[in-house]
């Protein structure tokens, strides 16, 4: 669902979810440990709330996943985004 859009961004939520979607093009600099980088290509942002319930435990997320980027792929995959052109703004 379309929350909103203001200076070239949409912010949308769904389920566990709220990601914005780059309308123009930005470079962003990311230190997201999945595929953080200095780039140009960045579509969006990704804020997933899988761990919430279990107070960020790190312990949780190694059972899901084995690595940072395999958790993002799971993620934008699930919601029909794209894991290599969307950085993984929190855990």
């Amino acid at each position: 669902m379309l929350i909103g859009q203001c200076d070239g961004i949409e912010i949308h939520l769904k389920e566990e979810i709220i990601y914005m979607n780059f309308l123009v093009l930005r470079r962003a600099i990311s230190n997201c440990s999945a595929n953080g980088r200095l780039c140009d290509n960045l579509e969006g942002i990704v804020n997933h709330q899988s761990c919430e319930p279990s107070g960020h435990d790190r312990k949780v997320l190694k059972s899901i996943v084995k690595t940072l980027f395999d958790y993002l792929k799971l993620v934008c995959e699930k919601y029909g985004l794209s894991p290599e052109k969307k950085h993984l703004f929190t855990l």
